[in-house]
């Protein structure tokens, strides 16, 4: 079996400008036939994530009504290291403050 990071591919310079800034905006428009597998936010072939479609689905919806509903903020000398392996995550851990919206 072969492993490929998602994220050695994803800030790799042979495929992506400005490859270790955060621009989101470049995934816009996504389709496979122009990535090809410069880009698999879900991995891909045989054993590709089975829940691709609900996620699209739901991720948005999850983030806007959280978004919607609380500040988010670091607290105060808050530091982390992100750990790269199968996937990308806080090496010790991610602290945030949620504040409740008020809305009007």
């Amino acid at each position: 079996m072969i492993i490929v990071s998602q994220y050695a591919m994803h800030h790799n310079p042979l495929y992506w400008e400005s490859h270790s800034e955060f621009i989101p905006e470049r995934f816009e428009n996504y389709n496979k036939v122009k990535f090809g597998f410069k880009y698999f936010p879900f991995g891909g072939g045989k054993y590709s994530c089975v829940a691709e479609q609900f996620a699209k689905i739901m991720v948005p919806e999850v983030i806007g009504l959280t978004v919607r509903e609380f500040d988010f903020t670091l607290p105060i000398g808050f530091k982390f290291d992100i750990s790269a392996s199968v996937a990308l995550h806080p090496e010790n851990g991610l602290e945030l403050l949620l504040t409740k919206r008020k809305i009007s």
